[in-house]
Formats: structure tokens, C-alpha cells, sequence
């Protein structure tokens, strides 16, 4: 299974995944929201996420 996560702050980060659980880090990112865009066969899903 192959999975394409997107962090949007004006195209922040782009990843390539190839497994099923992956951990983004985060810990250079300014405080606030962020949006990640995760495609694979499946579809296309988009969640929200706030940093403090």
C-alpha cells in the first residue's frame, strides 16, 4: 500500500510513504494550523491539525 501525505501551510512538506503508519515530525513547524491531505487507492482524505 502506498500512501502520499501533504501538509499544507503553502505547501509545507510532501512525503512518499510506503507504509501503512507513518510519523510526520513536526517539531520545526511554527505554532498554528495546518492541514494534511493523505492520498492513496482508496481516495483522497483531509484532516486538520493544530500545533500549540
Amino acid at each position: 500500500m502506498s500512501l502520499d501525505y501533504f501538509i499544507y501551510a503553502i505547501g509545507i512538506k510532501s512525503i512518499n510513504a510506503e507504509e501503512t503508519h507513518t510519523t510526520i515530525d513536526i517539531s520545526g513547524f511554527a505554532r498554528g494550523m495546518y492541514f494534511v491531505k493523505v492520498k492513496n487507492e482508496n481516495g483522497v482524505e483531509v484532516k486538520k491539525f493544530i500545533k500549540e
